[in-house]
């Protein structure tokens, strides 16, 4: 049989997995059957999927993932919480996976019943590789896995040691049976392959090349224009540490905050300096992108004491700043040294010490100049990174 019909699954959203829905967009363009089963988070990502969904007429089936379906929610809360006392080394990789994420749980019930045929799984999220093996093995079809973070050395809340130890196990257990392995940043790649000793394609997390255009610069008597953006505007991100710096040019520059606003970060961080800051709320990706072009510097901050896992990962951020032509101020994790090593002329290092990203700040200050009238060469060198060159390392794959 050819193989025409793909199963996209995940346990997040689809709007909070941006990596999924470009995979989906670019595989439905090259004529397979597609078919996205994600999370119904009951919350602000909602209006953004339902968005998605009728823009891209998707193919969507919705798990609840909170209270909203009681009783499933309840099952795989007590099952996630039992099985996660046991000891990892004595349970199945089943309830390994059970133990490490309730919605790997949840994701297979769902998939009991599911009537879509289909010849491919592709798997994104730790939570969604058990499924993806036990039903390609089930039904005699492939799968591939997403690598978007290097999920045993993320931040982890509960159970560090233990979860630790889990991830590392099922990542270890199912990759080497996977039809191929993608990436989102070469260090993850490089990280993937020493634990499985197999090849990674790295497939970086840039966007359709045409959602970017150059829309406005600012002029010479201009407040030079900064922007960051994630799912959450909150503590952690190296925000905080950012803007105390930056408040001694608030005459000079302004920043925008593009997310889902924690109240405690608001009235803490941003009121007792909102002169300079203004903040957006969580928006589609498309309008993002195109909100881009109306600034100057954006900025990838990343907190590298965080997890191992910030050191070695290039955000969705780091390469729509890129492609929109920002100059970028990055900190010096790993990956974003290299990155910026690569590409000079896109952007500086910095680190969160406070008189590290005043000099920092200082200096673009000083280069504004230059920083906005190189805005279109920076542009145009970018446009040869998209996520439909991207993908071209796996089109014969899948077949």
């Amino acid at each position: 049989m050819t193989k025409s019909k793909i199963l996209f699954i995940t346990t997040a959203s689809i709007s909070t997995n941006p990596r999924l829905l470009k995979s989906y967009l670019f595989w439905s363009a090259e004529g397979f059957e597609c078919q996205l089963l994600a999370f119904r988070m009951n919350n602000w990502a909602d209006e953004l999927d339902d968005a998605l969904v009728d823009k891209y007429q998707l193919k969507f089936t919705s798990i609840p993932a909170s209270k909203q379906a009681y009783g499933f929610w309840l099952k795989g809360s007590v099952l996630n919480r039992l099985l996660s006392f046991l000891d990892y080394n004595f349970l199945s990789t089943k309830n390994l996976a059970f133990a490490s994420n309730k919605r790997s749980w949840q994701l297979m019930q769902y998939l009991k019943k599911s009537t879509f045929e289909f010849e491919h799984i592709e798997a994104h999220t730790l939570g969604a590789l058990y499924p993806a093996f036990h039903w390609a093995k089930k039904k005699g079809v492939t799968f591939s896995f997403d690598v978007e973070d290097f999920h045993p050395e993320e931040k982890i809340t509960y159970q560090k040691i233990k979860e630790r130890q889990r991830r590392y196990r099922l990542m270890k257990d199912l990759l080497p049976s996977a039809k191929y392995i993608t990436a989102a940043s070469p260090l993850i790649a490089q990280e993937t392959e020493k634990l499985i000793e197999r090849k990674v394609i790295t497939i970086n997390n840039v966007f359709p090349e045409n959602e970017f255009k150059i829309t406005s610069v600012s002029k010479e008597n201009e407040k030079l224009k900064l922007i960051w953006f994630s799912q959450h505007i909150s503590f952690g991100r190296g925000l905080e540490e950012f803007i105390e710096a930056a408040w001694r040019f608030k005459s000079q520059l302004s920043i925008t905050l593009v997310g889902h606003l924690n109240s405690d970060f608001e009235n803490r961080i941003i009121k007792p300096k909102q002169s300079f800051i203004s903040t957006i709320d969580a928006m589609s990706q498309e309008d993002l992108h195109a909100l881009l072009a109306d600034f100057d510097v954006g900025l990838a901050l990343e907190n590298g004491n965080e997890d191992y896992n910030r050191q070695i990962c290039l955000t969705n951020k780091i390469w729509a700043y890129f492609q929109a032509g920002l100059y970028i101020l990055a900190t010096s994790t790993k990956a974003q040294i290299e990155f910026i090593q690569q590409n000079p002329i896109h952007g500086q290092l910095i680190t969160l010490e406070k008189e590290n990203l005043m000099n920092g700040l200082q200096g673009v200050i000083d280069e504004k100049r230059s920083i906005v009238e190189d805005k279109e060469k920076r542009f145009t060198v970018a446009k040869k990174h998209s996520i439909e060159n991207e993908m071209r390392q796996v089109k014969g794959l899948i077949l």
